[in-house]
């Protein structure tokens, strides 16, 4: 018999709250190297972001080594959005999807069209991951999710907002 998905979570937090009580640090980049663009939303193993409580992502310990690309998620007059709502990267880019205005916004991608290695990998490296292929969902200006596009087969990724993405909040990644 499976233990219910609340108790898990509540362990999850037991663990981590000792941890932290222990003296549980993550680590930095050392002086003069670049941080790894997920190094401020990444948690060890079941920790919680300190801010939200939540419980996030355990992402690839591999060195960062490619681009990161800014997306805005906002909305105003003109409606809901991502900008730029489509965009190419290479494999081992980084995306960092950040509120810029009328949250809340998150980040969702559509894994019907995706292969199930691609579905893996690609969850695996959303930061403050909430559900399969689903980040957080963020209200503040300036907070952000970053996704990571390291080992991610070249190919077509939509994603969308899940407060949004009827309002038309849709956009697609495309991996070369």
């Amino acid at each position: 018999m499976k233990p219910p998905a609340t108790a898990l979570v509540a362990l999850l937090l037991l663990c981590t709250a000792c941890a932290q009580e222990n003296g549980g640090e993550a680590d930095s980049a050392p002086p003069g190297t670049e941080a790894d663009p997920l190094s401020q939303e990444t948690a060890s193993p079941g920790e919680a972001n300190a801010d939200s409580g939540r419980a996030t992502t355990t992402l690839p310990s591999a060195p960062f080594k490619g681009i990161t690309h800014q997306v805005n998620m906002t909305g105003d007059a003109e409606g809901f959005r991502f900008d730029p709502p489509d965009l190419s990267i290479a494999e081992g880019d980084a995306i960092r999807f950040i509120v810029v205005g009328n949250g809340p916004h998150n980040v969702v991608f559509d894994g019907q069209d995706l292969t199930s290695d691609a579905q893996t990998r690609l969850d695996q490296q959303i930061s403050d991951r909430i559900a399969p292929l689903t980040s957080a969902i963020l209200s503040e200006s300036g907070e952000a999710i970053t996704v990571l596009f390291a080992g991610i087969p070249a190919g077509r990724y939509p994603f969308f907002c899940a407060t949004h993405g009827a309002a038309g909040m849709r956009g697609t990644v495309t991996v070369q």
